[in-house]
């Protein structure tokens, strides 16, 4: 596919196209957007200011996809952050199946392959009375090369697979199926928890500079972590989940 065609190819899709080959940051663009006009996509192949987790630097080098979709004019009642992330998550995984990986999910917002990301997920919302604009952001390693002193925890789909994916193809596959499962009602909790490896381990969960070990036993179908901690079931927002010490 070329990028022409893409571009095309998504303005059947939703209302408003923004495609280009580098930018700041997605985010940054989305929030210009006219909600009058349509749901929304903002892609880029390149950021130059990318954004992760707080506030977290995130790399976006050529290589890669990073886009936002951006859902206006929605129920504040019926939109919850936490489970737009597992929605998209999940939808990202399934994208990687169907090109022949074997993707691990992570939670709150990753997606592994072989044990190193491949995937970042970030969603924020704009509430102006009973409305809600929804803006997910997903950043995906496809064709990147080198990722230097981060290279023992970041991949990209090009490495693992020994060859180069057709990137825009890819980039359209992704995108649509996001866009189909980001704001679905279906209860995916346990399909989410059956893909990600820390449910039933102990895990170190580390929240402002703060950490503590807990039982991983679930997710909730609002997308919090079920965990047990010293004997009492917690519910976990976010935070950096790792191996227990």
């Amino acid at each position: 596919m070329t990028f022409d065609l893409l571009s095309e190819k998504l303005k059947s899709v939703f209302g408003q196209v923004h495609v280009e080959q580098k930018g700041t940051n997605t985010f940054d663009i989305a929030k210009r957007l006219d909600p009058e006009k349509g749901d929304a996509i903002v892609l880029l192949f390149e950021q130059t200011k990318g954004r992760g987790k707080g506030k977290r630097v995130f790399v976006s080098q050529k290589g890669g996809i990073y886009f936002s979709l951006c859902c206006f004019d929605l129920d504040v009642k019926k939109v919850s952050l936490p489970k737009t992330v597992l929605n998209a998550g999940f939808a990202v995984y399934d994208t990687l199946v169907s090109y022949g990986f074997n993707p691990v999910l992570k939670w709150p917002n990753d997606v592994l392959v072989n044990g190193k990301k491949v995937c970042g997920i970030l969603s924020e919302a704009v509430t102006c009375g009973e409305k809600v604009s929804l803006f997910c952001g997903v950043g995906i390693n496809v064709n990147t090369k080198d990722f230097g002193e981060l290279s023992s925890i970041a991949t990209s789909l090009s490495i693992e697979s020994g060859k180069d994916i057709d990137i825009f193809q890819f980039a359209f596959d992704a995108i649509k199926r996001v866009y189909e499962q980001v704001l679905s009602d279906d209860d995916i909790t346990e399909l989410f928890a059956s893909k990600c490896e820390i449910v039933g381990k102990t895990v170190k969960v580390t929240q402002n500079d703060e950490s503590y070990n807990c039982v991983v036993k679930g997710i909730t179908p609002d997308g919090f972590l079920k965990a047990e901690k010293d004997g009492c079931e917690i519910k976990i927002l976010c935070g950096d989940i790792s191996p227990a010490e």
